[in-house]
């Protein structure tokens, strides 16, 4: 969600939350953050939405 303009809301889906450790953007497309996802709570415009992917297979 790093690089990000300030005003864009960064939706996630619920299942990410039950993740030991996620990997995300930092901002450059070489750069990625190994972080727990409750992480992802402390930034700002993130929502966790539920069912917001779908499995395949």
């Amino acid at each position: 969600p790093f690089g990000l303009p300030t005003d864009m809301d960064v939706l996630v889906d619920h299942a990410v939350m039950d993740r030991e450790t996620i990997v995300i953007g930092a901002g450059t497309r070489d750069a990625k953050l190994w972080i727990n996802p409750a992480e992802l709570l402390k930034l700002t415009r993130v929502r966790v939405v539920e069912s917001l992917a779908s499995r395949v297979g």
